[in-house]
């Protein structure tokens, strides 16, 4: 049988190969020359090194050309399914001949935004649903949060982008738009693409999807903003002000001189408390109510007798008493406790009483001895200081009164000698919420007490090391924190009827 044909077209001479298994022909190849005899010289030389393909012209075998000719003969040609078209695309992206293979229809096809929004619903999602089933802990709260994020920063930047037409460089660039244009802090931004990265991850596993287009892709390097703690000056001053919420007053306290978080500090309920410790067996989410702390494991705390004074006098006032085993942090419902916006916005508002009415001086002149000094200062139409408060002026004694401009706020002190020009807490440009009391306790706590008891107390550790140190709290520890902590907290404990 022969191995090819010769022809002849304008003036260019063509070959005409025979595939020897299924004696038929190739399509006619051009040898690029006007010259018979050249002609023969380079197809015999195609059958014997190969024939020139493609841009690179790497040499195939006639038996290669063949089969090529008959997979693409039979995807012309063949009645394909969608499963099949995808099962091809998968097989070339396996050589890594293709990066993406998109299906017109099937599961790939849906909105990525929806397909996100449904992976984060709690009461529906599979994903959720297999991982509670499988005794991992995700919470209504944090999926919330993931929802949160996908509408505010997902939603915008992809619109109706199908799932499957995701690639990773889409996920290069968002990233980029969240650190440089938005400003996000590299763990925001790291956090921001988790929410979607880890529903694509499932939708390639689940085989939704073809390619992960998440995978390899470079996470930011760097932390989020630290959250600031009080100095001790700081601190004393603040429980020395009038608080407005007995609630956030004695919620704080209870943060400071025990370093629980404030979800577990929503949770206490009478029967949490004894005569010494604290039992922090519950954490409370707005979205998940009574839940287990973030470590997953409960555990006792040492409790000053002052702070458990005002717990229980915080009990007396509970309007829900009568119920069985109520929350110290009550709210208007019987089942649930306070919002946790009662200890962040008395909290502020202390800090502002601080800067506003400095501890030590009135509105008006007080009685007594002593020379009677004066502060200057000017305040907005909302009763906030601006600026600072002026250096302390005599008004009354050897010195002559200064003259008292209008619009100005005065406050005024008695002592013999010139007082320090008062100072507030200034958190300007500072990360300083509930939590930072949290990080104050561990921090003035390191000074006293070796580390591995304070994180006992705390839950400042992995899951692994609470289930180690949970099952070798000794009374022991406990009483030795608490003797500590009753000297570390000393200086504040002496002002808590002042605060409450």
């Amino acid at each position: 049988m022969r191995r090819f044909y010769l022809h002849e077209r304008n003036g260019i001479f063509y070959a005409v190969l025979i595939d020897q298994e299924t004696r038929l022909p190739l399509t006619a190849k051009s040898t690029r020359t006007k010259n018979r005899d050249e002609a023969l010289l380079i197809i015999a030389d195609w059958l014997k090194n190969g024939i020139p393909k493609g841009k690179s012209k790497e040499p195939r075998t006639l038996a290669q050309l063949s089969d090529f000719k008959n997979i693409l003969k039979a995807c012309r040609t063949v009645e394909l399914t969608v499963d099949d078209a995808l099962a091809i695309a998968n097989a070339l992206k396996s050589r890594g001949l293709i990066e993406l293979g998109i299906s017109k229809v099937g599961p790939g096809q849906k909105a990525l935004i929806r397909f996100l929004k449904e992976f984060w619903d709690y009461d529906n999602s599979p994903y959720i649903r297999d991982k509670l089933a499988h005794g991992h802990r995700i919470t209504r709260r944090y999926c919330h949060e993931a929802l949160q994020i996908i509408a505010k920063h997902w939603e915008p930047y992809f619109g109706k982008k199908p799932l499957n037409a995701v690639l990773r460089q889409d996920l290069r660039d968002f990233s980029l738009v969240l650190k440089e244009k938005k400003g996000l802090a590299p763990k925001s931004v790291n956090n921001v693409l988790l929410q979607g990265t880890t529903a694509l991850k499932w939708a390639y596993t689940e085989g939704l999807i073809h390619l992960n287009p998440s995978a390899g892709l470079t996470r930011f390097s760097g932390g989020s903003k630290r959250r600031d703690v009080l100095t001790e000056t700081e601190t004393e001053l603040l429980f020395q002000v009038k608080w407005q919420d007995k609630r956030a007053y004695i919620g704080c306290l209870l943060a400071c001189t025990t370093g629980i978080r404030s979800g577990e500090i929503r949770a206490i309920r009478q029967n949490d408390i004894g005569e010494v410790v604290l039992d922090v067996s519950n954490s409370w989410s707005d979205y998940d109510g009574l839940k287990t702390p973030k470590n997953g494991e409960p555990r006792r705390v040492p409790l000053l007798p002052e702070v458990r004074s005002l717990l229980l006098e915080l009990c007396a006032d509970n309007p829900h008493i009568n119920n069985s085993n109520p929350f110290i942090f009550y709210s208007d419902k019987y089942d649930s406790p306070c919002s946790g916006d009662v200890f962040r916005q008395g909290l502020a508002l202390a800090i502002k009483a601080s800067n506003d009415a400095p501890l030590g001086w009135y509105t008006d002149p007080p009685f007594g001895d002593g020379c009677l000094w004066v502060i200057r200062g000017k305040k907005n139409a909302k009763g906030e200081l601006e600026g600072e408060w002026s250096d302390p002026e005599v008004i009354a004694g050897p010195c002559k009164a200064p003259y008292l401009l209008y619009g100005e706020e005065h406050l005024y002190h008695r002592a013999d000698i010139k007082p320090d020009k008062p100072k507030g807490i200034d958190i300007s440009g500072r990360k300083i919420d509930v939590h930072s009391f949290r990080h104050y306790y561990a921090s003035r706590m390191a000074d006293k007490v070796a580390a591995d008891k304070i994180a006992r107390i705390t839950g400042h550790r992995s899951r692994a090391m609470a289930e180690h140190y949970q099952a070798h709290i000794t009374d022991g520890v406990i009483a030795e924190l608490g003797v500590k902590a009753g000297d570390v907290f000393s200086n504040i404990l002496q002002f808590v009827k002042k605060g409450a």
